[in-house]
């Protein structure tokens, strides 16, 4: 029982890390994105 729910809590952890690191991918995508479209608009 204890390793099972240990194994769970990993996943649990691990699963949430990488939804938080995808967020924020996403966002610094979306910074990222928007910073090249008014530097393009600046250049022209």
């Amino acid at each position: 029982m204890r390793t099972e729910s240990t194994c769970f809590d990993k996943e649990r952890i691990l699963s949430t890390y990488f939804l938080a690191s995808g967020d924020v991918l996403v966002i610094l995508a979306g910074i990222f994105s928007v910073a090249y479209l008014s530097w393009k608009r600046k250049a022209k």
